[in-house]
């Protein structure tokens, strides 16, 4: 018997939380003070980014300065700006809290482009894992894989009896 299982960026992203990206509501807002020149009442936007290690990783990748600071929270740069990635106590996801912005506009296509590597991360590092795991099991083999013009790998599974 064969069970397929297909990883998209999509449905793993729902999996890392609910939340949909970095918030629209928040990145408007944030371009409307920045606009207004009220920078100093930024409200931080919730973000899909859970993983210390994972996110510090893709803000390299991406290219932009990624420091940790001493209470843990990450701060990036860019060339639009910095913004300050943090967790609350009793959440799980990271806030993002742009401060001493340059270019409103890039901050937004920076935080965008990096929602997605993240996610391509986020799935790589869970099919990554997958695979591992399929290694120890004995009653579930890999029978083949395809990656889709979507970038959804598609997973056939053989059932072992």
């Amino acid at each position: 018997m064969s069970v397929v299982i297909t990883l998209s960026s999509v449905l793993i992203g729902m999996a890392v939380t609910a939340a949909p990206g970095i918030s629209i509501l928040g990145i408007s807002k944030m371009i409307s003070k920045f606009k207004g020149n009220n920078q100093e009442k930024m409200e931080p936007m919730l973000t899909r980014f859970r993983d210390k290690e994972l996110l510090t990783k893709t803000l390299r990748e991406h290219g932009f300065h990624a420091t940790v600071l001493e209470d843990q929270s990450i701060l990036m740069e860019s060339a639009g700006g910095k913004v300050r990635f943090y967790k609350e106590e009793g959440n799980d996801t990271y806030l993002g809290l742009p401060i001493e912005l340059t270019d409103a506009d890039q901050i937004c296509l920076d935080l965008d482009d990096l929602n997605e590597e993240y996610m391509a991360n986020v799935q790589t590092q869970t099919y990554t894992c997958l695979k591992e795991n399929l290694k120890k099991r004995n009653d579930l083999s890999l029978e083949s894989e395809q990656i889709l013009e979507d970038d959804t790998i598609l997973l056939t599974l053989t059932v072992n009896e």
